[in-house]
């Protein structure tokens, strides 16, 4: 027996959900709505939305169109299976939700020429160019020079879809990209970001963590925040494995954690998603008590910080009574060397040939890849640091751990409070 002798009300319906997904909502349908319904309120919708002056609403309309469309299709084929897989309301993202894929590949316009379809294939032209590697500079400036000829949408709803790829890490050489939009789409204009909404508060956000970025590099005194990161590989290749770290860069995890968290919007356009999975995983490979003492490093507070929350030293003024104590001494020398000079003649001293004693290079001050931070560590670390003729030592991975002893005697208060802002300091890097 074929289907069409089954009765209606035993037909299965697949497509019926508990909760109308958010898309047949946004198009005003519900979960009984066919291809022929979903086109029909499309079209109404779009002659409700101005494409001139409200660029998002006519995005979000054709997400919605997209993914009714798929969900339709996905429903006759018998793919849907119920609730569980079927969205019943839009992803939580910062940016106003928009798939260039979806727009390019699921629905596609009638009309190559439509504003969309043509900011699309252009954000793909340039997506391939920089694939192969072409600058980006020269290539985003020949995709702004092609669309000039084009509806006057185009560029705006182009400058929304880039700004979608960049916040999301879907385009190679972002952080290049990002400053070639600054210069050629007037990101450095404050008022033009303002108007953008929340894509031009995504602008902005980068830009005011990269100045960040800079000045903490620089009152570190090192030319970029990743070389404190134990010799990490760069992070915008997409090949890294875990073995591609070396254990001083794998204990710095931690640190990398704190830095996605200060500068997230900043580092979206230097790193890749493959590269900190690789790092991540190289950290979980290591033992626990070395995931634990580089976690324990990567959340100390800072000695300025230590030193706000320290209590107040109590201090007692004996200056009197030293200056005093000392006056008496140097009076009762004064008068005995007097007294012995008048009744003792002095005595030539006879001529000793002046010997010299030979250069003795000192060792370099090396320190294990554990050190414990105790009181006794800690003032060898002082005494080494403070030698006359002292500098940082050459290798990167000593210069980390001694940066890194430091801070922890600084930290837990195991330094003279001295030498808390000596120059010394400066040399490893430390700010106090």
């Amino acid at each position: 027996m074929g289907s069409r002798d089954v009765a209606p009300d035993f037909r299965p319906d697949i497509r019926t959900p508990m909760q109308t997904p958010w898309f047949l909502d946004h198009l005003g349908l519900t979960t009984s709505a066919d291809a022929a319904e979903i086109k029909r309120a499309y079209a109404a919708r779009l002659k409700q939305v101005d494409q001139s002056t409200d660029i998002d609403g006519f995005m979000r309309l054709r997400e919605a169109y997209a993914a009714a469309t798929a969900w339709c299709r996905a429903a006759n084929d018998g793919t849907a299976a119920g609730p569980a897989t079927i969205p019943v309301a839009p992803p939580s993202t910062q940016l106003p939700p928009f798939s260039t894929a979806a727009a390019a590949t699921e629905v596609p316009l009638p009309d190559p020429h439509a504003p969309v379809n043509v900011a699309t294939r252009a954000l793909q032209q340039l997506e391939q160019r920089l694939i192969d590697g072409e600058p980006p500079g020269v290539v985003f400036s020949e995709q702004l020079i092609g669309l000039q000829g084009e509806h006057l949408q185009v560029t705006a709803i182009f400058e929304a879809m880039l700004i979608d790829g960049l916040a999301a890490m879907r385009l190679p050489q972002r952080l290049a990209l990002f400053g070639a939009a600054c210069d050629q789409l007037g990101w450095n204009d404050v008022v033009h970001v303002q108007q953008m909404g929340a894509r031009g508060g995504w602008v902005r956000a980068v830009q005011e963590e990269e100045i960040a970025w800079k000045r903490t590099a620089a009152t570190t005194g090192c030319h970029d925040l990743f070389d404190r990161l134990g010799g990490a590989p760069k992070l915008d290749r997409t090949d890294l494995a875990p073995s591609h770290f070396t254990r001083d860069a794998t204990l710095r995890w931690p640190d990398m954690q704190q830095l996605l968290k200060s500068y997230p919007h900043y580092l979206a356009l230097r790193v890749e998603r493959s590269a900190l999975t690789a790092w991540e995983q190289a950290f979980a490979a290591l033992p626990p008590r070395d995931k634990a003492m580089a976690e324990s490093f990567s959340n100390l507070p800072s000695p300025a910080a230590y030193r706000q929350a320290a209590p107040p030293r109590t201090r007692t003024n004996h200056g009197g009574r030293v200056g005093a104590v000392v006056g008496i001494i140097g009076l009762f020398n004064l008068l005995s060397h007097a007294f012995n000079s008048e009744s003792h003649p002095p005595i030539p001293p006879a001529s000793v040939p002046a010997v010299t004693a030979p250069l003795v290079s000192r060792p370099s001050f090396t320190l294990p890849e554990h050190v414990a931070i105790t009181q006794g560590n800690c003032e060898r670390i002082e005494h080494a640091v403070h030698e006359p003729d002292w500098r940082p030592p050459l290798d990167p991975a000593q210069l980390h751990r001694l940066r890194d002893a430091t801070l922890s005697c600084l930290r837990g208060g195991r330094w003279p409070h001295w030498r808390m802002a000596d120059p010394q300091l400066a040399q490893l890097g430390i700010q106090t």
